[in-house]
């Protein structure tokens, strides 16, 4: 009787496994897809939207290595199995990394043309104010009375 929940069990393992894996290589195929169009329609974050689709194929990569722990027989596929963890969160930590670095930078960018924008702003409004200066000077002069004749 044991024998054959645990012959299930490794079963169902599998299958998740295989189920997980399926979702990696489909994650990874819609986001290369989706990055090469965005790529040609000349959009922006394609290198962030592919970081990301990275990640979560990733995700599904390191939940597939989890659910493999299950089959595991001896120590030497536990440690094949623990070193492959370890390199997916690695790389899952690195690829975190480099989209928050890009979304740092896409903030700052952002708020430098926020900044250039406001002192343009400014620019034209003192531009704006001075030549409305010199237009009332204008009127003031064209309105003075001429001294009387003698």
């Amino acid at each position: 009787m044991l024998d054959q929940v645990e012959h299930v069990m490794l079963q169902i393992s599998k299958w998740i496994a295989l189920v997980l894996e399926c979702m990696v290589v489909f994650t990874l195929f819609a986001t290369g897809v989706n990055a090469f169009w965005r790529y040609f329609r000349h959009k922006t974050r394609v290198r962030m939207f592919f970081a990301k689709g990275m990640s979560t194929a990733l995700s599904f990569k390191l939940a597939s290595e989890i659910v493999r722990t299950v089959v595991v027989r001896d120590i030497q596929e536990l440690i094949f199995v623990g070193v492959i963890i370890v390199l997916n969160a690695g790389l899952s930590f690195l690829i975190h990394w480099d989209i928050k670095a890009e979304e740092e930078v896409e903030m700052r960018e952002k708020q430098d043309a926020i900044e250039e924008e406001r002192i343009a702003r400014q620019a034209a409004a003192t531009q704006d104010r001075n030549r409305a200066a010199r237009r009332a000077e204008q009127n003031a002069s064209m309105q003075r009375p001429f001294p009387p004749k003698l």
